[in-house]
């Protein structure tokens, strides 16, 4: 396995970059084990393009590639982060592997009256969204102006950071928390669309890994996505009472203050996650917590009653894996999305719907080894984080459009690789 070490790049108080590298030599002596492995799942994949066995195929796929440690190492590279780089993000680099991650320490630009508004990516682009556009007006493809902004902030040191990753790496896999994700998907959608016009063999796989992200963009933005087949490249992680992620949903114009403050008191805790995050919440005001809470929850409710979800300005697109301490459940359906927001919110309380957005390190752990543990594992549980392979697991993208569901013991996803 190749490693890189190289200095940090000071671009811009919102643009710098930090270059990560580590090695060990448990991660060097599993490379020959991931390549066994690749082998293994290459021959399933040539007999499911055969027509055999797709359903039998995708399980034990889905199985294996929730043994990897894949989510675990896109929430450690964001809680990184998190902690070191507030308002940029980091670049590491693990052999054949790629990931970006970006900080969950981040405001928008314009967080005012103004902080749902939509704005057209054709007319803010200047381009680098092209393939994602619509020649209809109806349906022209829109993002929240904010962390378009956001992400064109960033965009001149990212352009650079994934040029000198071009032919270096075989995948990359870009990860975010809270605004963080938002960021991490446009960057994703940049990257598809540059690859899309580069017509770029072998095919470089590409994975958004998000964790409490806000919704981006517009019904047409996610018929897009799907449109291009790029929904399987994005999975969002959702915990079951995280606010964060539903608070697009609802009418906040009035309610600013206090998600502003809101933000500044989790950026504070992700500064410092030795903190037990159990009892934080009590730092932030009651009639702040409840009345995000209760505004949030209605809005959601009335949202979810609804005949047409189009009423929603804010669409989700890609996979929601929904988590717990008992385990998780991906959805992919629109509308099951949106109920799973809103009746797995309704089980919980104004200081969950705080503290649950910093437990993702928690819950993704809890999940995994939950798996790891329904496999019987007779000599107990791998330490290394490597050896499930992880190479092999990026080589995925292609999710399938069915609903899944995840046992209370098992994590699972279904993908289609690519070797």
């Amino acid at each position: 396995m190749k490693f890189e070490i190289r200095p940090c790049s000071f671009l811009t108080n919102k643009g710098v970059c930090h270059q990560h590298h580590a090695t060990t030599k448990q991660q060097e002596n599993n490379q020959k084990e991931i390549e066994e492995r690749a082998t293994t799942f290459h021959s399933m994949e040539t007999e499911a393009s055969c027509g055999q066995n797709n359903f039998e195929m995708s399980e034990t796929l889905a199985t294996f590639l929730a043994s990897t440690p894949l989510l675990e190492e896109a929430w450690r590279v964001c809680n990184i982060a998190n902690i070191s780089f507030p308002g940029a993000y980091l670049v590491e680099r693990i052999g054949s592997v790629a990931y970006i991650a970006f900080s969950g320490r981040q405001m928008t630009s314009g967080s005012d009256q103004k902080c749902r508004n939509l704005v057209a990516l054709s007319k803010e682009d200047g381009g680098v969204f092209a393939p994602l556009y619509r020649h209809s007006e109806a349906e022209e493809p829109m993002v929240h102006h904010g962390m378009l902004k956001l992400f064109f902030s960033m965009f001149p040191s990212l352009q650079i950071q994934i040029a000198d990753l071009m032919g270096k790496v075989k995948s990359i896999v870009i990860s975010g928390h809270c605004i963080g994700g938002t960021t991490a998907s446009l960057s994703a959608l940049f990257l598809l669309c540059h690859l899309l016009s580069l017509s770029v063999y072998p095919p470089m796989s590409v994975l958004c890994i998000t964790f409490g992200s806000p919704l981006l963009g517009n019904e047409a933005l996610h018929r897009s996505i799907r449109r291009q087949r790029w929904g399987e490249n994005f999975c969002h992680v959702v915990s079951k009472h995280d606010i964060m992620p539903r608070l697009l949903l609802a009418e906040i114009v009035n309610l600013i203050p206090h998600i502003q403050a809101l933000l500044q008191f989790w950026h504070c805790c992700m500064a410092s996650p030795h903190l037990p995050v159990a009892g934080l919440s009590s730092q932030v005001p009651s009639d702040l917590k409840r009345i995000l809470f209760i505004s949030v929850l209605k809005d959601l409710e009335l949202l979810t009653q609804a005949d047409d979800p189009s009423e929603s300005l804010f669409w989700p697109f890609g996979s929601y894996v929904f988590c717990c301490q008992e385990g998780a459940i991906c959805v992919e359906n629109v509308a099951s999305v949106m109920k799973m927001l809103h009746l797995m919110m309704a089980t919980g309380s104004p200081n969950q719907s705080i503290e649950d957005h910093l437990k993702y390190g928690d819950y993704v752990a809890k999940v995994s080894r939950q798996f790891l543990q329904a496999r019987n594992f007779e000599e107990g549980i791998p330490d290394s984080s490597y050896e499930a392979g992880v190479a092999l697991a990026l080589q995925s993208s292609d999710l399938t459009d069915k609903v899944l569901f995840f046992s209370v013991t098992m994590l699972i996803y279904r993908f289609s690789f690519r070797l």
